[in-house]
Formats: C-alpha cells, sequence, structure tokens
C-alpha cells in the first residue's frame, strides 16, 4: 500500500484519487477501472504527495511539509511531459483541498463517512464505517464499523465491531466486537468479545469473552471466560475462567479455574482450581486444587491438594494433600504428603509428620 497521498492524472487532465478506500494505485485503478495494459505511451501517470513529517504539518497547508514524486519515470509518456508543470499544479491543488477538508487541528467533528486526520488534541466521533487517522493527543470514538489509527498518544473508544492500530503509548477502549493492534506500549481495555494484537511492551485488560494476542513482552489481564496467546516473554493475569497459551518464555498468573497451555520455558503461577499444561522445559507453581499436565522437562510445584500428570522427564515438587501419577523417567518429591501414585496405579502411602520427604523416580 502507498503512503498518503496517492493520485493519478490522466491523459485528460483529470485527478483521481481513492483516499477513503485504500489510498493506493491499484485502488484508484479498480475504483475508475482504467486501463493498466500498456506502459509505453499509456492514458495515466500515477503520483505520490507524502508528508516529509506528519507531526510538523500545520494547519495552514504548506508544500515545503510534502514531498511530490512521479512513479516510472523513465516511460513517462510524451502527453504528460509536455504539460508536466501544469499537472503537477492540478495534483497540488487536489491535496490542499483534501487538507482543508480532511485535516483537523482544532475542536471536535462528527465523521459520518470518509476519512479523516486528527492532530494536536483534535478530536472525532466516527460514525458508519468512517475511519481516521491520529497523532499528538488527538482522541476518536468510533462506532459501527469505523477504523482508525493512532500515534503519539492518542486514545480511542470502539464499538460496533470498529478497529483501530495504536502506536507510540496511544490507549484505546473497545467494545461490542471491536478489534486492535497495538505497538510500542499502546494500551487498551476490551470488552464484549472484542479482540487485539500487542506488540512491542503493550498491555491490555480484558473482560466479557475477549481475546488477545502478545508479543515482545506485550502484558495482558484476562476476566470473564476471556482467551490469550502469548510470545515473546509476555505475560498475563487470567480471572473467572479465562485462558492462555504461553510460548517464549512468556508468565502467566491464573485464578478463578482460568485454564493455561505453555511451550517453550514459560511459566505459570495457578490459584482457585486453575489448571495448566506444560510443554518444552516450563514452569508452574500450583495452588487452591489446580491442576497441571507436564511433558518435555518441565516443572511443577504443587500445594493445597493440586494434583498433576507428568510425562517425559518433567518433575514436581509436592505439599500438603496434592497428587501426581508418573511416566517415562519423571520424579517427584514428596513433602508431608497423603498419597502418591506412581505409574498410573502404585499407591504410596507418605508418612505426613514434618518435614518427611521422599523422591521417587518414575
Amino acid at each position: 500500500m502507498c503512503d498518503f497521498y496517492s493520485c493519478i492524472i490522466t491523459r485528460e487532465g483529470k485527478v483521481l484519487d481513492d483516499i477513503d478506500n485504500g489510498d493506493s494505485h491499484e485502488s484508484i485503478v479498480s475504483k475508475y477501472k482504467l486501463d493498466d495494459s500498456k506502459l509505453k505511451d499509456r492514458d495515466f501517470v500515477r503520483i505520490e504527495i507524502n508528508p516529509i513529517n506528519y507531526n510538523k504539518l500545520t494547519k495552514r497547508f504548506s508544500k515545503k511539509q510534502w514531498k511530490y514524486k512521479v512513479d516510472e519515470q523513465g516511460t513517462l509518456p510524451e502527453w504528460y511531459l509536455k504539460k508536466e508543470k501544469e499537472l503537477e499544479k492540478k495534483c497540488w491543488g487536489k491535496l490542499k483541498k483534501i487538507y482543508k477538508e480532511k485535516f483537523i487541528f482544532e475542536g471536535s467533528v462528527v465523521v459520518k463517512s470518509g476519512k479523516v486526520w486528527l492532530f494536536n488534541s483534535a478530536s472525532a466521533e466516527l460514525r458508519d464505517s468512517s475511519s481516521a487517522e491520529l497523532w499528538g493527543y488527538s482522541s476518536a470514538e468510533l462506532r459501527d464499523s469505523s477504523s482508525a489509527k493512532l500515534w503519539d498518544s492518542s486514545s480511542a473508544e470502539l464499538y460496533n465491531s470498529s478497529s483501530a492500530k495504536l502506536m507510540d503509548s496511544s490507549s484505546a477502549k473497545l467494545r461490542g466486537s471491536s478489534s486492535a493492534e497495538l505497538y510500542n506500549s499502546s494500551s487498551a481495555k476490551l470488552m464484549d468479545s472484542s479482540s487485539a494484537e500487542l506488540w512491542g511492551s503493550s498491555s491490555a485488560k480484558l473482560w466479557g469473552y475477549s481475546s488477545v494476542k502478545l508479543w515482545d513482552s506485550s502484558s495482558a489481564k484476562l476476566m470473564d471466560s476471556s482467551s490469550a496467546k502469548l510470545w515473546d516473554s509476555s505475560s498475563a493475569e487470567l480471572y473467572n475462567s479465562s485462558s492462555a497459551e504461553l510460548y517464549n518464555s512468556s508468565s502467566a498468573v491464573l485464578r478463578d479455574s482460568s485454564s493455561a497451555k505453555l511451550w517453550d520455558y514459560s511459566s505459570a503461577k495457578l490459584w482457585d482450581s486453575s489448571s495448566a499444561e506444560l510443554r518444552g522445559s516450563s514452569s508452574a507453581e500450583l495452588r487452591d486444587s489446580s491442576s497441571a499436565k507436564l511433558w518435555d522437562s518441565s516443572s511443577a510445584e504443587l500445594r493445597d491438594s493440586s494434583s498433576a500428570v507428568l510425562w517425559d522427564s518433567s518433575s514436581a515438587e509436592l505439599w500438603g494433600y496434592s497428587s501426581v501419577k508418573l511416566y517415562d523417567f519423571t520424579q517427584a518429591t514428596v513433602y508431608s504428603c497423603k498419597k502418591f501414585e506412581q505409574n498410573g496405579g502404585n499407591t504410596v502411602v507418605i508418612d505426613r509428620r514434618k518435614d518427611k520427604v521422599k523422591t521417587i523416580i518414575g
């Protein structure tokens, strides 16, 4: 996709664009059904006029803040070369008109269609599939499948299947199955089955069956049966039967019957009858009747009637009334436990006196 602003100048001198639906040369060709089958003596030329730095744009339009570029300069048709300055002037004129109408630097606007750009502390309410890009400390409220991109501490509230991309410490609240992508320490609150993907130390809080995917040390708190997938040392806290999948040394704290699957040196702490499956040398601490299944050299500490099943050289330490089943060279160290199941059937009764310890290998 081309950066804003993309346009096409035709043999007849018309400036065509498609800023509300992709803002790319390909979308313009499709929208106006242009014949793009020839290169030599073609009937249109692709133009790009891009901002040098969005953060330095001002309310008053200035050509000095933009860079004009003609695509495929080595094959430009004769009709364009003969009127190049005149045709360039038309392109600048079209951009200046769009800038005046669509680039908002102050106050508040309601957008019912099309796209706007918000700067400084400007704000907007977006309806009916409209879209916006936000810089500075701008804010937006999105409804009805609207979309937004946020930079520089901007903020947004999303409703009704709206979507947003957040960068540079931006923040968003999502409701009604809305979705968001977060980068660079951005943050989001998700409700009502909304979804988000987080990169670069971003953070999220989830309620009401919402879901999230986390990369790059991002973090999330999940409530009300929400779900998460974590990569790259990300972290999560899970409540109210939420669920998570953890990869690449990610970590999670689980409460209220939440569940997790762990791979690749990930770790978890479980309370309140939560459950976990551990693979790839992952580790877990279990309390309050929680349970775990372990593969591939994973390890667990079990307390308070928790239980675990171990395969593939996994290990566990048990306290209280915890129990474990061992397969395939697994190992358990038992501290004052009531009973111990070895190889899926044989019961070993352990003396529960203080400091009584026994290690058994499956």
